[in-house]
């Protein structure tokens, strides 16, 4: 089967494929009854779907959202037959994610670094923090400077940033304050003992574990990054929310 990712508007990176095969996947489990005939409500689940699905199928390729554009127009006149095709459409793309993801050799969902693994493990996470396009929530107990130099450094003034540690490093706290003085960088940094997971929010709506610390990046044991599945994200993402709202405060402005 011919790949679909070779002009990949994010690109061909392993962790993308996963993100993109995991929120389609999702989509499909959890369509909506189209009916036999077209609501033409904006607020009407099949609409929603059909917007929200889009929303991933643009990131995939030119020639994946121009097809699906196509197939969307049709049902206007023809809702039942297209509404058909546009789900073997999105069906088509998720094989040719898993068939790049096999010839990739990471099949499985989430990806595991044996130990020294660093950049692999480096360029992935930075893959995953990249994607953000309104906020980043980052759990990490012993979150240090060099981890923030490494993955957070670049990332968009635009993009809100809340990192939530276990203790406060001053190192740290004294580097995002200049940081946010150079680049008006919108970081906010909290602490709390009530934390033990590693774990990135992307846009409240998608969640990566990480099997160690960011400062550590696989070095010396194996670790692994796995994304959660929308329900369980949702779960966490109101958990840590209570944590944040607890944790002690630090102005950094």
């Amino acid at each position: 089967m011919k790949s679909t990712m070779r002009n990949s508007i994010l690109g061909s990176s392993t962790i993308e494929k996963h993100i993109l095969l995991l929120k389609l996947t999702e989509m499909m489990e959890n369509r909506p009854s189209f009916g036999d005939t077209r609501n033409s409500d904006p607020d009407s689940a099949p609409l929603q779907w059909i917007s929200k699905v889009r929303g991933v199928v643009q990131r995939i390729g030119i020639s994946e959202i121009a097809k699906f554009d196509a197939i969307v127009r049709t049902t206007i006149i023809y809702w039942k037959p297209a509404i058909q095709s546009l789900q073997t459409h999105i069906y088509d793309i998720i094989e040719s994610l898993k068939v790049d993801l096999e010839i990739d050799g990471r099949a499985e969902i989430g990806s595991a670094y044996k130990a020294g693994d660093v950049y692999s493990f480096f360029k992935d996470l930075k893959t995953i923090i990249k994607s953000a396009r309104k906020e980043i929530f980052l759990i990490d107990p012993y979150l240090n400077s060099d981890a923030f130099t490494d993955y957070l450094a670049e990332v968009d003034s635009n993009i809100s940033t809340r990192v939530l540690v276990k203790s406060k490093p001053t190192e740290l706290a004294t580097y995002l304050e200049k940081h946010i003085a150079q680049f008006g960088s919108k970081i906010e940094m909290r602490s709390s003992k009530a934390i033990h997971d590693r774990i990135i929010f992307i846009d409240g709506d998608s969640c990566w574990l990480m099997g160690g610390s960011m400062k550590d990046a696989g070095k010396n044991n194996p670790t692994y990054l796995i994304p959660l599945s929308s329900e369980i994200t949702y779960d966490k993402i109101s958990i840590y929310e209570n944590i944040w709202q607890a944790a002690n405060h630090y102005d950094l402005h």
